[in-house]
């Protein structure tokens, strides 16, 4: 049950939320909407896939424990990226939904279980468009992304889904202008967006059996 307490800290958040996001600029200026269309699409590096989910599979043949990683791994080598992370929505003790950093590799990799808000965020973003989004220098809306102390050029991010929910976001970053995403990057995404959820499917019955 919701105390007067909480429901006032809760108040409060949301009012400074709106008011830090009051003097930030607007999505439009960090989402590149038609970007993805208008750009040269990169030939499949089909032997690269290959290997990337041969690697998959012996992983699970393992033990799925290292799964996850290996599927963030396998994404920042198969899409050139700086960072590859996973974010799982979760709502947190005020009733307020949030994303968790569950999974990182590259760069940002010491950031994980770091947090954004659900309606504040490019994860929140992607999941309000139902789909694939790329982002531009998104600190200069998301700001909380400075803390992170390395260049958000660009991002790129997919919603996945476990058992037909929405269980959060698949993501890369570029960290340096010599790399820009493209629509074999979607493609590829898409595809590891699949893994995701089925690997989240088979550890929760795992977890529950």
């Amino acid at each position: 049950m919701r105390t007067a307490r909480s429901e006032t800290h809760a108040a409060t958040t949301n009012t400074a939320r709106r008011a830090a996001a009051a003097h930030v600029l607007p999505l439009d200026s960090v989402l590149l909407r038609d970007a993805l269309a208008r750009r040269p699409v990169r030939a499949p590096n089909i032997h690269a896939e290959n290997a990337a989910y041969l690697a998959l599979a012996h992983q699970l043949a393992v033990g799925p424990g290292g799964f996850l990683q290996t599927l963030m791994d396998v994404t920042v080598s198969l899409c050139d990226a700086g960072t590859a992370g996973i974010s799982l929505l979760e709502t947190r003790a005020d009733g307020e939904e949030q994303f968790r950093w569950t999974v990182l590799a590259g760069r940002m990799a010491s950031h994980v279980n770091g947090t954004t808000p659900r309606e504040f965020s490019p994860c929140g973003t992607c999941l309000d468009h139902g789909g694939p989004v790329l982002f531009a220098y998104p600190e200069r809306r998301f700001t909380y992304f400075a803390a992170a102390g390395v260049p958000f050029v660009e991002g790129l991010v997919l919603p996945f889904h476990v058992g037909g929910v929405t269980a959060g976001t698949i993501w890369i970053v570029s960290h340096d202008t010599s790399r820009r995403f493209d629509l074999e990057d979607v493609r590829i995404m898409t595809r590891l967006a699949r893994f995701a959820g089925d690997a989240y499917a088979m550890l929760s019955r795992q977890t529950l059996s």
